[in-house]
């Protein structure tokens, strides 16, 4: 595995894996193959929460902004709690890859971190982690959550509902 970061506090990985098949070395893992395999969409809900969708896997995941700093929130909210910006939140590209190599199997495993942007690049609403297997040199993702610095967000029926009401 070759890894690094570049670009700074809101950085992004480096990661690439090769695997040495009939004689070469062929690439099986970077951000931009996992970004084109797993792509997500996000945007502002009413009540200051924030949705993302792993459209490639069906998932949603919801964030709640509500303790944000009020000119924050002002900036996206009207005094009804509703969106009334334009701007929409992103998913990075990977800002973080960690290799697993479990001592019991012959293939590896990624750790993968994305950052959920909001009004701008500094602005982290939470992280979107990915656990990763690369079993036959195929990028699939085993497990997928949402965290948010203080909290752990579980998709629970409570957010599937969220979601369709305000869908």
């Amino acid at each position: 595995m070759v890894r690094g970061e570049y670009g700074g506090s809101g950085g992004y990985a480096i990661a690439a894996i090769y695997d040495y098949i009939d004689g070469e070395l062929v690439e099986i893992f970077n951000p931009d193959m996992f970004s084109e395999k797993y792509v997500f969409t996000a945007k502002y809900l009413d009540e200051y929460k924030v949705l993302v969708e792993s459209v490639t896997l069906k998932e949603k995941f919801t964030f709640d902004i509500s303790q944000s700093p009020t000119i924050y929130l002002n900036m996206i909210y009207d005094e009804n709690k509703k969106v009334k910006s334009k701007e929409v939140p992103t998913v990075s590209a990977i800002n973080g890859a960690f290799p697993i190599k479990l001592v019991s199997e012959k293939n590896y495993y990624l750790f993968l971190r994305q950052r959920v942007i909001g009004v701008n690049n500094a602005d982290t609403i939470g992280y979107i982690e990915s656990f990763v297997n690369l079993l036959n040199n195929d990028i699939k993702v085993v497990d997928m959550g949402a965290y948010m610095k203080g909290q752990k967000e579980i998709l629970d029926r409570y957010t599937k509902n969220l979601y369709e009401r305000f869908r």
